[in-house]
């Protein structure tokens, strides 16, 4: 993943990504990544989330609805500036984004809004911003996966441990947004406990504040970082990264990344 240096001040464009988790005996909880084609000209070749920008045409996909199903939908988001349907848009842009990229079928009362992050200005990985929803969702357990195979090459299910592990071996390419959630995911001693929590509180919204220092080095700060504009930690793991060798690690290794925070 090569570094981005210019700044852009657009408007950051809605968008929606799926972490998709099933239980497993030995790993506590494995999650869904999907490896992009190496050929796309943004994050290719990376292992991300099912996910993608929200389209006109999903502002209208859940207004059948019964209305206090959707007003409770809205509500789980924590954004009283969004309108009940620009809510439920991303709603649908999850659901429909899971369905094109890897087969699944999900409805909307599945779905459990985890986190939102909005892209910088100096948006590092991406010549482009985006505000993204984060919602879990748990596999269902009678589908399977089926790859669109033009955007997604390859599904893995990992569990967050390992997943970590495999990125610091080089075998796996995630950038900032899924290494921290896997982060998270590590304090939850089974997957009921992790999805009672999320059930349980608003999303947390990250705004990453990148900087270069004086040797020329990217470092992406995060809430609860001396440097960053928001004292209190809102995730676990490290509260920064940098830019080293071509991918974004913690300043002091691999064990940032395995360091269990209680939420």
């Amino acid at each position: 993943m090569e570094l981005q240096r210019e700044r852009v001040t657009q408007t950051p464009r809605d968008s929606a990504s799926v972490v998709v988790v099933r239980p497993h005996p030995d790993k506590v909880l494995e999650v869904l990544l999907l490896r992009r084609d190496p050929n796309l000209p943004l994050l290719g070749g990376a292992h991300v989330f099912p996910g993608g920008k929200t389209e006109p045409s999903d502002a209208q996909v859940l207004q059948h609805l019964p209305q206090e199903e959707q007003i409770q939908l809205s509500q789980s988001l924590a954004e009283p500036e969004l309108t009940q349907a620009q809510a439920l848009a991303l709603y649908a842009a999850a659901l429909r984004e899971a369905q094109e990229e890897c087969g699944l079928t999900l409805q909307a009362h599945h779905l459990v809004p985890w986190s939102r992050w909005i892209t910088p200005e100096l948006p590092s990985l991406m010549n482009r911003r985006f505000d993204t929803r984060f919602f879990l969702a748990c596999m269902p357990p009678d589908q399977s996966l089926t790859l669109d195979q033009r955007e997604v090459v390859e599904a893995v299910w990992c569990g967050p441990e390992e997943a970590l592990h495999a990125y610091w071996a080089g075998e796996l390419q995630l950038a900032p947004p899924q290494l921290l959630t896997l982060t998270d995911f590590l304090a939850w001693p089974s997957l009921q406990q992790l999805w009672d929590y999320a059930q349980g509180r608003a999303p947390v919204c990250i705004r990453p504040e990148p900087f270069d220092d004086d040797a020329g080095l990217r470092h992406i700060c995060y809430p609860g970082d001396p440097l960053h504009s928001e004292p209190t930690r809102r995730m676990a793991g490290p509260t920064r990264l940098v830019y080293r060798q071509g991918r974004f690690e913690p300043l002091t290794g691999l064990h940032e990344f395995l360091t269990k925070h209680a939420p």
